[in-house]
């Protein structure tokens, strides 16, 4: 589900971004800091036509916070950065379920000659 959601996703800001190229995905959290990025390709986590540069960035809130605790530059910089950013809730968009759905297959398995 978690693979469906992140792929629905990317589908998803593609379109908003009217089809601009992802040029770099960072990947955060538990996931991003123990996947494998060309796992998380074959797997097809991003639709086949993103190849991108894909990092695992790992627990990038936790560094964030530290950073703005420890250093008045960066705090400075969030505060700046901050009210630029914008919360898109993508499990609201109309084309997310149909999405969601699609992105459960694993194109490597249907593509397989031995599925037949």
């Amino acid at each position: 589900m978690a693979k469906s959601a992140v792929y629905a996703g990317t589908v998803l800001l593609q379109e908003i971004l009217e089809g601009k190229r992802i040029r770099r995905i960072l990947l955060a959290g538990a996931f991003g800091n123990y996947a494998d990025p060309q796992d998380a390709l074959t797997l097809g986590l991003f639709p086949e036509s993103q190849v991108v540069d894909l990092r695992m960035v790992g627990n990038t809130a936790g560094y964030g916070a530290c950073l703005a605790l420890l250093n008045t530059g960066k705090r400075k910089e969030a505060e700046r950065i901050a009210p630029k950013m914008a919360y898109l809730e993508l499990a609201a968009h109309p084309s997310f379920q149909e999405l969601f759905v699609s992105g459960f297959f694993f194109r490597s398995a249907l593509d397989s000659p031995d599925s037949d």
